[in-house]
């Protein structure tokens, strides 16, 4: 009961009829819309861990496509024999594709040659480099 009902109650004046009604009826709305609010999070939950696993997905798959260019241009295979020997490889190891292309990304800068020396400065008339 409101302050405004029992100070009607007190001067013998009668609440609004409805108005218990309405507060019931908005209380029922604010727990419909709380519920909205909680599936909508979920919702929201979900779809951001499938963008994660799609983000993640997609960027095995890129590892993946570029270690099997690497493997044919290495081995002069196709892309098809590279990503057999790929998958061969992984299946006999009980490892997943994606880890093994990662590894041979990483293998690619361990076989990068040195980095050429700096470039010797250059020499301006008055002496100054």
């Amino acid at each position: 009961m409101s302050l405004a009902d029992l100070v009607a109650e007190e001067f013998g004046a009668l609440p609004e009829p409805d108005r218990s009604a309405r507060r019931s009826a908005r209380g029922t709305a604010v727990s419909a819309g709380a519920a909205v609010v909680d599936e909508a999070a979920l919702r929201i939950a979900a779809l951001e861990r499938t963008v994660s696993q799609l983000e993640h997905a997609l960027a095995a798959r890129v590892a993946t496509e570029r270690a099997i260019g690497v493997l044919a241009e290495r081995h002069a295979l196709s892309a098809r024999a590279a990503f057999e020997e790929l998958r061969r490889n992984a299946r006999s190891q009980g490892r997943p594709v994606a880890e093994l292309a990662r590894e041979v990304l990483d293998g690619l800068a361990a076989d990068a040659p040195p980095a050429a020396d700096p470039p010797c400065p250059v020499v301006v008339a008055d002496g100054r480099s």
